[in-house]
């Protein structure tokens, strides 16, 4: 269990020096075979994992991502990356994305934010997800439409050097030390694997591509790069890759999503307090799924975020005071509920439910 105090203590805490972690780690052991895979991805979010309704995603947005799902997976390849065709097309993709942020961004958010539908094609909605949740904190800094589209089609190839390692990454075990410390390349590797293309990567790209692993305290790679040397588009992706990772699972990690907001909260001298502020203000400290008991001692699932009240989502409440799960599950928006507060947070809901 996770108390309130600890998470508003780690937002308050300018002075805490708690690095975040990146999502690859040391492993030993070989990679698997790689898994079959189908072309379509199915979605079902009339209710998820816990059984917990939650309120009604739309088609469109569920084509969306299917859509970008098919679309990663042409880019990703060594053949499709090279083609000028295939980067101009990228531009369209973005503007969809744009668009549904602009007239559906709830649907759009919560498939980025739920789990995988498949964990082991991880890698392809990681870049799905680094690119939707990009632009939406892009959008909270005010970057118009022209910016917007760039610093997607930026977020959308941030790991195209990873191509170049593509039988280290689809593994289910982490990485060992010597293949953690090799594949730190890729952001060089990605610019070669794009230099060809000339003017068609424009240097916000380039910066993108190159940086978004560089952090504000010179913690980063591959230069170290400090400060206002590091472009902030490459600080918007690279804050928001990091937080795609601590909240999603891997093959061969598990995450707890609240431990990871406590982490993002903890990144103030890796990353600018102002691009962490509007992450937290654009999707919220609680994620869509966490548990997390009330003042009323009720337990529920956190269903939305309510991105001007961070500490106030809206909460579907799934069991009552003494544990036991409720009938009639009960949806509760805490920002038109001053009276009620969320206690603590739960990792799972109460036991034998």
């Amino acid at each position: 269990m996770f108390r309130m105090s600890d998470i508003y203590d780690k937002f308050k805490d300018d002075n805490k020096d708690e690095r975040p972690k990146d999502r690859l780690q040391p492993r030993e052991g070989q990679p698997p075979e790689e898994p079959a895979r189908s072309d379509k991805i199915s979605f079902s979010y009339a209710s998820n994992k816990s059984g917990a309704p939650m309120q009604a995603i739309s088609e469109k947005a569920i084509e969306l991502y299917n859509e970008l799902y098919q679309f990663a997976r042409r880019m990703y390849s060594t053949k499709t990356v090279k083609d000028p065709q295939a980067i101009s097309g990228l531009d369209g993709v973005i503007n969809k994305i744009i668009d549904a942020l602009d007239t559906d961004s709830r649907s759009l958010m919560k498939l980025c934010l739920d789990d995988y539908p498949r964990i082991e094609e991880y890698f392809y909605y990681h870049i799905i997800n680094v690119t939707v949740l990009s632009l939406e904190l892009a959008k909270g800094l005010n970057y118009e439409r022209k910016a917007l589209v760039e610093i997607g089609v930026a977020a959308f190839l941030h790991d195209v050097g990873l191509i170049k390692y593509e039988n280290v990454i689809e593994t289910s075990k982490a990485l060992t030390k010597m293949e953690y410390d090799t594949i730190k390349n890729h952001p060089t590797a990605g610019l070669e694997e794009l230099g060809h293309l000339g003017n068609s990567i424009t240097q916000t790209m380039r910066n993108v591509i190159s940086q978004e692993h560089e952090r504000l305290d010179g913690s980063g790679y591959p230069e170290g790069l400090k400060g206002s040397q590091i472009a902030e588009q490459a600080q918007v992706v690279g804050l928001i890759d990091v937080y795609e990772a601590l909240t999603h699972q891997r093959p061969y990690l598990n995450k707890h999503k609240i431990e990871a907001i406590k982490s993002i909260l903890g990144m103030k001298n890796a990353f600018d307090s102002k691009l962490v502020k509007v992450l937290i203000e654009r999707v919220g400290i609680f994620p869509v799924g966490v548990f997390v008991r009330l003042s009323t001692k009720e337990i529920g699932i956190v269903v939305e975020n309510n991105p001007k009240l961070p500490f106030r989502p809206i909460i579907n409440i799934m069991f009552d005071t003494e544990g036991r799960r409720l009938k009639d599950p009960k949806v509760v928006n805490l920002a038109d509920n001053s009276v009620i507060f969320i206690e603590e947070c739960a990792e799972t809901p109460p036991p034998g439910n």
